[in-house]
């Protein structure tokens, strides 16, 4: 919906939220803080969601009072523009953030990604023992997460023996593979 009003919170507190009310993207606006003066400056709709947190008192300043009445009092556009600069660094400090974090979890997926290729390298090919007239194996390891600790081989011990080791550790994911490594002192996950 257009926005013609800027609100004054005199008392209370609310809230925007970013993507829709009840989002954990939001941010919480004071006494003395004001809402809805981006859409009145750019003209264009609101893109936040205001709810009121507690009982909350506001002030409606419709647009053409904001524009001939209060901008012509210097103290008051210091005071927007103040609040808007304020507004709009906290804003970029959470796309910032969110920036960061983001690029925090496509390292650790892209992590993971080497890690089961790595651990899928570590297990014998297919099929096991191609030479071996006497005995067929062939094996599989799915881990249920992006790694495991499952881990298998076969390989002949002479032309009339084969051993056939099949491991499966308890757990899922990485304190499962980190079982493989666990004896060493150089695990980082002890």
């Amino acid at each position: 919906m257009p926005n013609h009003h800027l609100y004054l919170l005199l008392s209370g507190e609310i809230e925007i939220y970013i993507d829709f009310v009840g989002s954990t993207k939001k941010f919480t606006v004071a006494v003395g803080e004001m809402v809805g003066e981006v859409s009145i400056i750019d003209g264009l709709a609101p893109t936040g969601f205001v709810a009121a947190t507690a009982e909350s008192v506001l002030l409606a300043i419709h647009e053409s009072v904001l524009w001939s009445e209060l901008f012509r009092i210097p103290g008051s556009a210091r005071n927007l523009l103040r609040q808007l600069a304020r507004r709009m660094r906290e804003r970029n400090l959470a796309i910032q953030k969110s920036v960061e974090q983001t690029l925090r979890l496509e390292h650790l997926e892209k992590e993971l990604r080497i890690a089961h290729d790595l651990q899928a390298s570590m297990l014998p090919m297919r099929p096991l023992l191609p030479r071996h007239s006497a005995v067929s194996v062939d094996a599989l390891m799915e881990p249920a997460k992006e790694i495991g600790g499952d881990f298998y081989d076969a390989f002949a011990l002479n032309e009339h023996t084969v051993c056939v080791a099949i491991g499966d550790v308890a757990g899922k994911g990485v304190p499962a593979a980190c079982s493989w490594c666990a004896a060493s002192p150089y695990c980082e996950h002890r």
